[in-house]
C-alpha cells in the first residue's frame, strides 16, 4: 500500500474484513442456519407429539370439593381411536363434572369426541356417554389441530374411571392428544 493514505489504509481494513466476512465462508453457515430454522416446525410438531404421547399423568388435584386431573393416552396413538383414562373418582364422592378441556395433533380430523365412565380402570362396560362438540380444526403442514374448551354437567358415580375418546376420520397415523378435566366432588345421599 505505497503511497496509501492514513484514512485509505483504515477503510481498508475496515471493507476488507466485511468483504471476507461474506465471501462465501460464513454465507454458508448463515444458510445452513436459515435451513435449521426452516425446520423448526417439524421439530415443533414432533415434540409435542412425543410429550403429548408420553402418557403423563397428574396426580388429581382436590382442594376442599374442587378436582381437576390431566392426563394424555399411554403412547402415542396410530389407529382412529385414541382414549385418555383419568384416575378413578373417590369412593367416597360423586364427581359433578363441569368442564373438559383436550388438543389434539392429527393426521386426520378429529370426527368424535366423547366424555364416558367406565367401571375398571381402562375397560369395562360404558357406564354413560356424553358427546362433546368439536370445533374446526386448523390444518398446518398436513397436520390437523383441534382444541376444545366445553363446559359440561355430567355426575359420575363413586369409583368409577372417567375417559375421553376421540375418533378421528381416517385410519393410522400418529397423533396425540392431552385432555384436562374439572369439576366439583359430591356428597352421596345417604
Amino acid at each position: 500500500m505505497p503511497g496509501a493514505t492514513r484514512a485509505e489504509i483504515g477503510r481498508r481494513q475496515i471493507d476488507e474484513p466485511a468483504k471476507a466476512f461474506w465471501d462465501g465462508r460464513h454465507f454458508h453457515f448463515f444458510r445452513s442456519l436459515e435451513m435449521s430454522f426452516a425446520r423448526f416446525p417439524l421439530f415443533v410438531v414432533v415434540a409435542a407429539a412425543l410429550v403429548i404421547g408420553s402418557g403423563a399423568k397428574a396426580v388429581p388435584v382436590t382442594y376442599g370439593t374442587y378436582f381437576d386431573e390431566t392426563a394424555s393416552p399411554p403412547g402415542i396413538c396410530s389407529a382412529s381411536l385414541c382414549t385418555v383414562f383419568f384416575s378413578q373418582v373417590p369412593t367416597n364422592k360423586l364427581l359433578l363434572v363441569t368442564h373438559v378441556a383436550c388438543y389434539f395433533i392429527t393426521p386426520f380430523p378429529v370426527t368424535n369426541l366423547i366424555l364416558g365412565i367406565n367401571t375398571f380402570p381402562t375397560s369395562g362396560p360404558l357406564q354413560r356417554q356424553y358427546p362433546l362438540q368439536l370445533p374446526q380444526p386448523v390444518l398446518h403442514a398436513g397436520t390437523y389441530y383441534t382444541q376444545i374448551s366445553h363446559p359440561v354437567n355430567f355426575l359420575v358415580g363413586q369409583g368409577r374411571y372417567p375417559f375421553v375418546q376421540a375418533q378421528t376420520g381416517g385410519g393410522g397415523g400418529n397423533w396425540g392428544m392431552q385432555c384436562t378435566y374439572s369439576g366439583t366432588l359430591v356428597n352421596p345421599i345417604p
